[in-house]
């Protein structure tokens, strides 16, 4: 038989390419003719180009018509049946979310093949494809290519995260972290960390735990590793004899990976390693998803469909053999279900056009000012400007609260000083008169200029998805100042509890926000007890207090009990140093005195002034 295989791609060796590849390779060793199409090709076309088998991103260059069409991806699968429209298909989905794996209606597809029970859920509940016609052919492996390892140790060495997912800027950090309190050295690759193997098989054996989905999960198993199923989606966990018949009918997909990645999942799913399970489930892999039989269920899938498609034909009336008014109308219904995502996706890349062209210009923008400020620090002038940042510094650290705080303390025969050791009482009168007089002088937000909308762009951005890795259901927002932006932000929590030292400000927040899993408390960040939950958020709190105070608050939180702190700290300042409570300036928290460890994530506010919202595991930090 000669089979055109569509595909979206031909270029990175992800998923539905690599199965085109070796579904390819393996006809051809059977003797039949496979030839490869789409509009994007590149590595795995290469690859097949190099084993004889044609590749082509134009139809019109196939004058051979094919006997079947293997369709994958609606875009290409739809324009080889146009093309042919003769010629019988079958449709093969390989997953539940992308939106290139929505099954068309075509009058020449006779069947529908699900790789398993989520896409057959797709197919049935979502697409309108009766069961009838849905053919069920798991996913497979090349048995000959991954060959098995030896023997598992009794304690895991060595660890690989094996997807094109995974990268250093979402959850990788908390995966090193996990094997790493488990004595594990960890290992990356895949497109999303600059490394796509080739050969995977040649060193997956190497490791002793891989974490993986779908294909790359069965990879491994199959080589005789360990496998916790895992991805940027999320963790489903250790595969076992027991729970191996569930993670096989999903793929290892994204129906199993339901819990959230944190370093207290991922170690507990570490520490249900087994070496002798593992092999178990190696056993059974290496017994039922071995490539051949696969290949023989998807050639009778084929003849199924081209006998369906001759029976069809035979009982056409002979003057409407070439009647095509059938494929028209399912090819028009077709593209008014594809012409909004197709307009949609031409708008972002618009979009993105103008982002790139604005970043540009604030770049060339950026390079002007720093000319000119190198030019102006050279200037007879310069002296001067420094002398008026000092001044304006000095008064911007000493509020009339301090100034009040001062005159108590001397009123009162309190030898206590002022500078970094404020009586704990202090606290309040201090950032009370700072909330009645707006002395930070923000028109938007009495919490100051840093919570105004458009200083906190990139964070309302990027916090929820950060929260969502972290597994935070409850946040403790410390301090939460008037929420100016967080009001703004759309946050999946089962509660939210702002905290602040002000009652007047607390009191405010009580009247103007009515959401019932929202809640508000007065408290002290440095000495009283904080509300439990998962997280502290402490965003543009600790620049304010003195090192003595910060040294408190950190404190404070860690007895808490949550789970992860998140932080304002400033990566370019390279020594902290002391104001009086109630003041301001820049802090770095890896530094002396409080020298935390590098953040598992960062959120970047300010590139130009280092600033980051950096996230700590409280009790690894």
């Amino acid at each position: 038989m000669r089979v055109l295989i569509t595909n979206n791609t031909l270029d990175n060796r992800a998923g539905s390419e690599v199965y085109v590849r070796d579904l390819a390779l393996a006809l051809l060793r059977r003797g039949h003719n496979p030839v490869a199409y789409s509009t994007r090709l590149g590595m795995v076309a290469n690859e097949l180009r190099e084993a004889t088998i044609p590749v082509i991103d134009d139809l019109r260059l196939l004058t051979a018509v094919p006997d079947i069409i293997h369709g994958q991806h609606h875009l290409d699968a739809m324009t080889a049946m146009l093309h042919f429209p003769d010629t019988p298909a079958v449709y093969f989905c390989h997953g539940w979310l992308p939106w290139e794996e929505m099954a068309p209606h075509f009058p020449t597809i006779q069947r529908y093949v699900a790789v398993d029970d989520l896409c057959r859920e797709r197919l049935q509940c979502i697409h309108g494809i009766p069961g009838e016609r849905i053919r069920m052919i798991r996913n497979f492996v090349d048995l000959r290519r991954f060959a098995l390892r030896g023997e598992l140790p009794a304690t895991p060495r060595r660890a690989l995260v094996f997807s094109n997912y995974i990268n250093e800027d979402g959850c990788l950090g908390i995966l090193r972290q996990a094997c790493a309190d488990r004595g594990i050295e960890l290992d990356a690759i895949g497109l999303s960390v600059g490394h796509s193997e080739a050969r995977p098989e040649q060193i997956l054996g190497q490791y002793d735990i891989v974490f993986a989905k779908a294909r790359c999960a069965l990879e491994a198993l199959a080589c005789g590793t360990a496998l916790i199923a895992c991805d940027a989606a999320g963790l489903g966990g250790m595969v076992t004899p027991g729970n191996y018949e569930r993670f096989r009918a999903l793929n290892f997909g994204i129906r199993t990976l339901r819990d959230p990645i944190t370093i207290e999942t991922i170690t507990r799913e570490i520490d249900l390693y087994d070496a002798i399970g593992a092999r178990g489930v190696t056993q059974r892999v290496r017994s039922e998803a071995a490539m051949e039989p696969a290949i023989d269920q998807i050639i009778d899938v084929y003849r199924e469909a081209v006998d369906a498609h001759l029976a069809a034909q035979a009982t056409k009336h002979p003057e409407k053999e070439h009647d095509y008014r059938a494929h028209f109308l399912t090819a028009s219904d077709y593209l008014r279900g594809v012409a909004d995502f197709t307009k949609g996706r031409y708008r972002a890349e618009q979009e993105r056009d103008q982002a790139w062209v604005e970043a540009t210009a604030q770049r060339l923008r950026t390079e002007q000012a720093k000319s000119e400020l190198a030019r102006i620090r050279n200037s007879r002038l310069w002296p001067v400007v420094t002398s008026l940042y000092r001044l304006k510094n000095a008064i911007w650290n000493r509020p009339l609260a301090t100034l009040k705080t001062r005159q108590d303390n001397r009123r009162n025969g309190d030898n206590q000083g002022v500078h970094g050791s404020h009586a704990l009482d202090d606290h309040p009168r201090i950032f009370e008169q700072i909330y009645q007089h707006n002395s930070w002088q923000s028109a938007e937000s009495r919490s100051g200029p840093g919570s105004t909308l458009k200083r906190t762009e990139v964070l309302r951005h990027e916090l929820p998805a950060v929260l969502s890795r972290l597994g935070v259901r409850t946040l403790v927002d410390a301090p939460c100042g008037d929420c100016n932006w967080r009001q703004h932000i759309e946050i999946d929590l089962d509660a939210y509890i702002g905290v602040d030292i002000v009652p007047a400000l607390i009191e405010d927040n009580r009247r103007r926000y009515r959401n019932p899993n929202w809640k508000f408390e007065v408290v002290d960040l440095i000495k009283d007890p904080l509300p439990p939950g998962d997280a502290v958020l402490c965003r543009d709190a600790l620049i304010h207090l003195s090192l003595a105070d910060i040294g408190r608050a950190l404190s404070n939180i860690r007895r808490s009990g949550a789970k992860y702190l998140l932080a304002t700290s400033h990566e370019a300042i390279s020594v902290n140093t002391d104001i009086a409570t109630g003041g301001w300036r820049s802090v770095n928290l890896m530094l002396a005195p409080f020298n935390l460890s590098a953040p598992l994530e960062r959120i970047v506010e300010n590139p130009q002034t280092g600033k980051i919202l950096g996230v700590w595991a409280l009790g690894k930090s």
